[in-house]
């Protein structure tokens, strides 16, 4: 959107000849014709309390430099055109910040940092609306790429219950703008004269969708003839998923691409995302709110919680000592199961059988500091990944139930830990 031009001359009319700013930068040419139409501009005042100007892209997309792109993966799938020309798409997916909201009042909640010598991890107050990242997805042909595309989110929106998207609220704040806590320790949704959320809005007054923190995607792809004829699967794409920051606790969600019949061209395009239920958004958008599977959520059967934790410590000292794997897991939202923590996803694909495994261990919060360990788990579908099942003609089999069982003889004094009967 900005020709070399046009950068050179806002830098000459932005910097004196001493490097000092000047206040208006010049937009004209030397004909005296303007090099881009001002309208496409939009005028705020950040959090600094400092006047910005950013450029509005074709899209209605603000470029602020508010976000930032890391950890892309790429793959080039050659095909053979009609005139018998070899070329390729590009598949090409990353984590990208999410830049939305309008962040804190400007100084709300500033705090000095604890030493991390004394109290690791402590942060501050300040709350930010929606931290975190989203899974950014583009396929094209390689010898013409999209040309100053946002992509394409391929990680779901928060819903609620009855499928309705989430969007980004505003909290109550005290007198210095430090956000308020109930009882819970959750912060208090700021309600208007109706009893309303006071959503946060973008710069076009439209309410913004509520994503968790996706990041890290993976691809386990074919070619479109080796596609099979029950899941016609031709790539699924695996990223973690969790509602905190960098490093914290999170799940694998899958989401598969499938190739109608007779479909032709790029078999890796974004509208080829299986999507099992839509939304109309505020702006009027059709939103996807169902389409992924959970693949390594469980769901505890028992908990043990430690007696002797110091009454300072984080988290609440649950560990769960036994658990489950069930089909009805595939549908769990990352939250579901707040003890656990996935990661390493990798897996092949060939015609209708996937192989995915991951790294899990069911209680992360032990697991970080060596008191709980990470086992590799196996996943198999033989339809695409429609379903997942450990044995493919059926019979009844479909999820292995993985539990904690006592060992025989492990309930005398000398055998428990803490007053809790051990457990293998």
């Amino acid at each position: 959107y900005m020709l070399p031009e046009m950068c050179d001359t806002y830098k000459q009319s932005v910097l004196d000849n001493g490097g000092n700013a000047t206040t208006e930068p010049n937009w004209i040419d030397g004909n005296g014709d303007p090099l881009v139409d001002l309208s496409n501009w939009y005028d705020f005042i950040n959090n600094q309390n400092v006047p910005k100007r950013v450029l509005v892209t074709d899209d209605s997309r603000l470029l602020d430099g508010d976000t930032g792109a890391s950890r892309p993966n790429l793959f080039l799938k050659p095909f053979t055109k009609p005139d018998g020309s070899k070329s390729a798409w590009a598949i090409m997916a990353y984590e990208e910040t999410k830049g939305v909201g309008a962040g804190p009042p400007y100084g709300a909640g500033e705090q000095e940092q604890p030493d991390d010598d004394e109290e690791s991890g402590g942060g501050d107050d300040r709350y930010f609306p929606d931290n975190g990242k989203n899974v950014i997805y583009h396929s094209f042909e390689y010898t013409n790429p999209d040309n100053v595309s946002a992509g394409n989110i391929v990680n779901l929106p928060e819903s609620d219950a009855d499928g309705s998207p989430v969007y980004l609220y505003e909290v109550e704040r005290d007198d210095n703008g430090v956000p308020l806590r109930d009882d819970n320790d959750d912060f208090i949704p700021l309600l208007d004269e109706n009893n309303e959320l006071v959503h946060i809005l973008d710069f076009q007054g439209n309410e913004q969708l509520a994503y968790e923190n996706a990041r890290r995607p993976r691809f386990i792809i074919q070619g479109k003839s080796a596609i099979g004829d029950l899941g016609r699967t031709v790539m699924v794409v695996l990223y973690k998923e969790g509602q905190e920051g960098s490093g914290r606790q999170s799940d694998i969600m899958m989401r598969r691409f499938v190739v109608p019949g007779g479909q032709t061209g790029n078999p890796y395009r974004f509208s080829n995302l299986v999507c099992d239920a839509w939304a109309t958004a505020d702006d009027g958008t059709e939103v996807c709110v169902d389409g992924c599977q959970n693949m390594s959520s469980v769901t505890p059967l028992e908990t043990w919680v430690n007696p002797d934790a110091e009454p300072d410590s984080k988290g609440d000292n649950t560990k769960v000592v036994c658990w489950e794997q069930i089909e009805e897991n595939l549908n769990d939202k990352s939250d579901t199961n707040p003890y656990d923590d996935a990661r390493a996803h990798r897996g092949a694909i060939r015609g209708d059988f996937v192989l995915m495994g991951y790294s899990y261990t069911p209680n992360w919060a032990s697991a970080r500091n060596a008191h709980d360990k990470y086992d590799f788990h196996v996943r198999r579908s033989f339809d695409g990944g429609v379903n997942w099942t450990t044995d493919p003609d059926g019979n009844g089999t479909t999820h292995v139930d993985t539990f904690k069982v006592y060992e025989e003889g492990e309930t005398d004094d000398e055998e428990t830990d803490n007053g809790r009967e051990k457990y293998t």
